[in-house]
């Protein structure tokens, strides 16, 4: 037992965190409990303010689980408190000990294997948002799990939750499983080679089922970047690997894509491309400054391919008019449904539903470009293949026709 001048020593040596520590769960837990104690009733459970307030101070992990343990709490756990409080900063003893406190029946499964052998069938069939409540209660099991997190930042893209999948590949980043997505990778061949893009935080790998093709760390990796290519329009994700040029063809999660040589994907499968991309090269940029060609510059569509910006999607309806007719003429007009983009002062067209009388429905490259207007709610844009007059809302048509404009009279 330590008498006075001990408990002056211990207080002298011990370090300035844990005294913040000590005071602070004081503070947050014990000041409340004074009443309780002074009277000798029994300590009451802990509210869930109080355990959030342990989660904010910063208080030890093992701290918050004994003492949920210990007092119990007064709050009904359930599987979205446990996701929000892993959010907040829980840690893994305190999510087990919750964990046993969810009434039976209120979990939608019972270990990490069935989650995520749960969450796995329900992201084949793509079910986003089933797959989604399996893979975030997997993570409460096992926080650590790359699998986990790399498998939630797939489900968050395929829900165009894009900033959400990047947080949850960069926990992913530092496990041993890493950031594996699936990529087909250009050789020349009538088709491109199936396969899978591995990053860790120290290493990039590349299989084609289970054969590894390369394993190399990242300081013999540069990085180019997406590319975009434009007839047919498709994107390449580049990169140096030990001064050899690789190209790789992201496969998007929600759509289907023709896969030959390269993979031409509509519009809706080249924004998950770009995105996966983007992670990529601002991964490389963060992991090894200074290997990504991050200051490329590429000539115009037309004569080698193009770096991909934030692209503007919408949805318009295409109209199909007899050859000589007018603008605005609707004598005979049919229209197919689908997604205008635009990105880097390039346009193109891409139909998800065929007109139901002549069943045309057109994925195209509409640039190069030579004028735009818009009148009469209807966009007129006129390049590759003539006249395309497109219908839809007035405020995306009029965001269109300023992206497009704006690359034919750019600001000096």
């Amino acid at each position: 037992m330590l008498n006075n001048q001990g408990m002056r020593c211990w207080h002298l040596q011990m370090p300035t965190t844990w005294k913040r520590h000590i005071i602070a769960i004081i503070l947050a837990v014990g000041i409340p409990l004074l009443p309780a104690a002074l009277h000798g009733q029994a300590t009451p459970p802990l509210t869930l303010d109080q355990v959030q307030s342990l989660l904010k101070i910063g208080a030890p992990d093992a701290t918050i689980a004994n003492e949920v343990q210990s007092r119990g709490i007064s709050f009904q756990p359930s599987l979205a408190l446990l996701i929000e409080l892993q959010r907040e900063g829980a840690g893994d003893q305190t999510l087990a000990v919750l964990r046993k406190l969810i009434p039976a029946g209120r979990t939608i499964c019972e270990s990490f294997d069935g989650c995520m052998a749960e969450g796995q069938h329900a992201f084949h069939d793509k079910q986003w948002n089933q797959a989604r409540a399996y893979f975030e209660y997997a993570a409460t099991i096992s926080p650590n799990s790359g699998q986990t997190w790399n498998s939630l930042g797939k489900v968050y893209l395929a829900l165009q939750q894009t900033q959400e999948a990047y947080s949850a590949w960069d926990r992913a980043l530092n496990s041993e499983d890493g950031v594996a997505l699936t990529a087909c990778m250009e050789n020349g061949q009538p088709i491109c080679d199936g396969g899978t893009l591995r990053l860790t935080s120290t290493t990039l790998f590349r299989y084609k089922g289970e054969e590894k093709v390369f394993e190399v760390p990242l300081s013999a990796v540069t990085v180019i970047g997406t590319v975009r290519h434009g007839w047919p329009s498709y994107l390449t994700f580049e990169m140096l690997v030990n001064g050899t040029n690789y190209g790789f063809d992201f496969f998007p999660l929600t759509v289907n894509c023709s896969w030959t040589n390269i993979l031409v994907c509509p519009a809706e499968g080249k924004i998950e491309q770009a995105a996966i991309g983007s992670y990529f090269e601002q991964a490389f940029r963060r992991l090894v400054p200074g290997r990504s060609d991050g200051d490329a510059v590429f000539p115009p569509v037309g004569t080698s391919p193009q770096r991909v910006s934030s692209p503007l999607r919408i949805q318009v309806w295409h109209r199909h008019r007899p050859a000589g007719a007018g603008f605005l003429v609707p004598d005979q007009i049919t229209y197919c449904q689908g997604f205008l983009t635009v990105y880097q002062g390039n346009v193109e067209y891409d139909c998800t539903v065929p007109d139901r009388i002549l069943g045309r429905c057109e994925h195209s490259m509409i640039s190069p470009v030579h004028s735009v207007e818009y009148k009469g709610g209807g966009l007129r844009v006129v390049g590759r293949g003539g006249n395309w007059d497109f219908f839809g809302n007035a405020n995306d048509l009029t965001r269109a026709h300023d992206a497009i404009a704006a690359t034919l009279h750019p600001q000096k």
